[in-house]
């Protein structure tokens, strides 16, 4: 059943015209994952929690996931952190990635993040502006930084995406 509605939200992502996640995505390799609490990527996997993904989101806003987790590895989110606060920088990423995909026309699932008053700004903008506002609650990190083994294959990756 997770298989087969992951498939059909690759599919959906494709059809939707949008090349170019999509080439991200299919080099991507999708695991599913219950020990976190929702979908996370480091350039090269994407992981998925299958009982979010399967019971909590509808089929438009799976393909939502799916783009999320590619907009991040097309925006290089995961290398341009620097010695920011990961989860402040995770937050404004969030907000950015998400307020591009609400304007394409994406189904964004509630409590996600994604505040009008961010539109066209870059993520450091957006942390800069969330720095003196954050409070340290639990937040559900979707970027995961490797050692940048891995940012070759990211790169080849946006190669042919660009190309595609």
């Amino acid at each position: 059943m997770k298989d087969k509605l992951l498939s059909q939200a690759k599919i959906a992502l494709l059809t939707r015209g949008a090349v170019f996640f999509s080439t991200i995505l299919f080099n991507c390799k999708i695991t599913w994952d219950d020990s976190i609490p929702t979908a996370c990527t480091d350039g090269i996997n994407i992981r998925i929690n299958p009982d979010q993904f399967v019971n909590t989101l509808n089929p438009n806003q799976r393909v939502w996931q799916l783009a999320h987790e590619t907009v991040h590895i097309a925006l290089g989110h995961l290398y341009r952190r620097g010695e920011r606060d990961p989860q402040i920088w995770n937050a404004a990423a969030d907000h950015v990635v998400n307020l591009i995909l609400k304007q394409a026309g994406y189904e964004i699932p509630e409590g996600r993040l994604h505040n009008n008053r961010f539109i066209g700004l870059t993520t450091e903008q957006v942390y800069d502006e969330l720095l003196s506002e954050w409070t340290y609650d639990p937040y559900d990190c979707d970027i995961i930084e490797g050692d940048g083994s891995n940012s070759t294959q990211i790169e080849e990756t946006l190669i042919k995406a660009i190309t595609a």
